[in-house]
């Protein structure tokens, strides 16, 4: 009977993994030859997600969160038969209804959910450290990963290295900027919260900003600097704020450091402002497309995935490009009403985070709910921030990662109540 027992926990323990597997994957294979399956891995992934929690007899809450994605989804849902490409809409659609399913059914495994953001610190890690050495020999990533990726992705990264940015395992810049960001914010949670900060946490936040300079991605350093500027507003203690100069002092450090020791590195800085103006790499040129198309149908808007398509039966350009702003997209293809869904669930997930934090800090003295609480917030803002200039909406695995974060968010608060529930009736 013990043997019984023991192989169905054991087939229990696999399933978890498995699940667990496919989330990584699914996050940090972006740029590689297995983005091709992720058409498969997201569905997959909830399946199992939603199996594991059957056998293990496990409660689904539902909270307001949940409902407002709903009524995001049952909007676009609605309005798929007035898309301008119904094909392109349904697959956002898909995608985002998938991902929502994977975040409500997240929090109730929280062994997975635990795992997965101790995972992302690890990854980071590694892709940090790989970045650094990709600067030091340039030839690591086309000739000893170069299984990772195909023949285009190959070229790119070349050329992406011929202009000193470096993709590492990610296989693209941005991808890779996002990844390392993800693990930073685990470091760095940890180490505002922490009194104390070791010689570890140093050494991993200046390899993880050395790596992230070296993506050339100007972007990051604004959205790093709002981001951590707002988590220290949000705590208001002044351990934290020392804390905070003291990683503002690192970045400094590492770009004059860079500066004066590889000065065709830091080609990052030469693009904030070209001729006394600020430089928006033609980003302004897309935003106004997306607005042409808000004000032409400011209401409803062209559908869910819809701005490439008709930009390019337009003749603006060829290709996928976005907005590169995920507002600006959103007022052009869901219109004033779906942007305001957005909005709204956007809103209520990051003040009730900011709650949250307040109440865990001031409730508990549990350091692992602090920092979870403080990551899920930090991972909100970084997403909403990157939205400016960035399309994290619209790059499915990022998306997921910020509903990964309200799933956090939502198991920091059940562990919360629990625990002052336990302190009451003691």
């Amino acid at each position: 009977m013990n043997n019984v027992v023991t192989i169905r926990e054991n087939k229990k323990d696999l399933l978890d993994i498995t699940v667990l597997v496919l989330l990584i994957t699914i996050i940090f294979s972006n740029a590689t030859v297995l983005r091709r399956y992720l058409i498969i891995m997201f569905p997959l992934a909830a399946i199992m997600l939603a199996f594991s929690i059957i056998i293990r007899k496990r409660e689904i809450h539902i909270n307001i969160q949940d409902v407002l994605w709903y009524l995001v989804l049952m909007y676009l849902i609605i309005m798929l038969p007035f898309s301008y490409n119904i094909k392109e809409s349904l697959i956002h659609v898909c995608y985002y209804g998938v991902s929502v399913i994977i975040m409500v059914l997240l929090r109730s495994k929280a062994n997975i959910l635990l795992t997965l953001i101790k995972s992302f610190k690890i990854i980071a890690t590694i892709f940090s450290v790989v970045t650094i050495l990709s600067f030091i020999n340039k030839n690591i990533i086309p000739t000893r990963f170069h299984f990772m990726f195909d023949y285009d992705r190959l070229l790119k990264i070349n050329h992406e290295i011929g202009k000193n940015a470096f993709s590492g395992l990610a296989g693209e810049v941005s991808y890779n900027m996002f990844s390392i960001a993800i693990g930073f914010g685990i470091i760095l949670s940890s180490y505002l919260i922490y009194k104390k900060s070791t010689l570890s946490y140093n050494t991993l936040i200046l390899i993880m900003c050395f790596a992230l300079l070296l993506t050339q991605k100007r972007s990051i350093l604004v959205i790093l600097l709002l981001t951590i500027i707002f988590l220290m507003l949000v705590l208001l203690d002044k351990s934290v704020i020392k804390k905070v100069f003291k990683i503002i002092a690192i970045f400094l450090f590492l770009i004059m450091f860079i500066f004066f020791a590889f000065p065709n590195v830091l080609r990052i800085f030469e693009r904030f402002f070209i001729g006394g103006q600020l430089y928006l790499s033609g980003r302004n040129t897309l935003w106004s497309y997306a607005m042409d198309m808000f004000l032409e149908r400011p209401l409803f808007g062209y559908g869910i995935g819809s701005y490439n398509i008709y930009c390019n039966y337009m003749g603006y350009f060829a290709g996928k490009k976005h907005a590169h702003n995920i507002y600006f997209q959103l007022l052009a293809e869901t219109g004033l009403v779906g942007f305001l869904l957005f909005s709204c669930v956007f809103t209520f997930s990051l003040f009730k985070t900011i709650r949250l934090i307040k109440k865990t800090v001031k409730l508990t003295n549990n350091y692992q709910l602090r920092v979870l609480s403080v990551f899920s917030l930090y991972l909100q803002l970084f997403f909403l921030i990157y939205g400016l200039v960035g399309i994290p909406l619209y790059n499915f695995t990022q998306f997921l990662v910020y509903l990964i974060s309200i799933s956090i968010s939502a198991y920091v608060e059940k562990e919360t109540r629990f625990l002052t529930l336990n302190t009451d009736s003691v």
